[in-house]
């Protein structure tokens, strides 16, 4: 990694690991996208385990979660959930950069 001289310790020709993989999911743009993976991972801890048997969480597209519901009833009844949803997401997983959820 020639001219990153501030991650080397001083004497020495070596680099961590850490801050090399950092630097490039950074430099990528794949950290942003790990943390919104995470929203969609952890949406049944997040649901619970009732909305989650009848929920799956798909995706972050434009910083909204998109969730699938399997009845329009329910979905109706999770519009007015969602402010709780998205405050324990953004508790849960803070990086996750998820503004709003979708659901369908």
């Amino acid at each position: 990694m020639t001219g990153e001289k501030n991650n080397k310790k001083p004497g020495k020709g070596f680099f961590k690991l850490g801050e090399i993989l950092s630097e490039q999911l950074k430099r990528t743009g794949l950290t942003r996208k790990l943390n919104e993976q995470q929203a969609v991972i952890k949406w049944e801890e997040i649901a619970g385990e009732k909305l989650a048997r009848h929920t799956r969480a798909v995706k972050v597209h434009e910083r909204r979660l998109l969730v699938i519901v399997d009845s329009p009833i329910l979905r109706n009844e999770l519009t007015f959930l969602k402010p709780d949803l998205l405050e324990k997401l953004r508790s849960e997983v803070p990086d996750s950069g998820v503004e709003d959820i979708i659901f369908r």
